[in-house]
C-alpha cells in the first residue's frame, strides 16, 4: 500500500473545501436571489396597480358605538361557516 504523502492529503482537503465552498456559494446564491426578488416586490406592491397588493378598503364608522360587539360578529362567521364551508366544521 503506498504511502500517502502530506501533498496528498493537503490535495485531498483542498478538494473538499472547493466542494463545500461551491456548495455554500450556490446556496447562498439562491437565498440571496429570493430576498432581492421579495424585496424589490415588496417595494413595487403599492405602485403595482392592484396586483400584488389589494385595494384598501376604509370601515364605515371609526365610532366604536356604531361596531357591532365581538359576539355577535362571532354568531355571523359561524353562520357563514356553517352555511358556505361546511356544516360538519366545529364552531366554538
Amino acid at each position: 500500500m503506498p504511502k500517502i504523502t502530506k501533498r496528498q492529503r493537503q490535495a485531498k482537503w483542498l478538494r473538499i473545501f472547493r466542494k463545500v465552498h461551491r456548495a455554500t456559494g450556490a446556496a447562498l446564491f439562491i437565498f440571496f436571489f429570493f430576498i432581492s426578488i421579495t424585496g424589490l416586490l415588496l417595494g413595487w406592491k403599492k405602485h403595482s396597480g392592484g396586483v400584488i397588493l389589494s385595494k384598501t378598503y376604509k370601515g364605515t364608522s371609526t365610532d366604536l358605538k356604531e361596531w357591532l360587539p365581538v359576539d355577535s360578529l362571532h354568531s355571523l362567521a359561524n353562520t357563514y361557516i356553517l352555511e358556505h364551508i361546511s356544516p360538519e366544521l366545529p364552531t366554538k
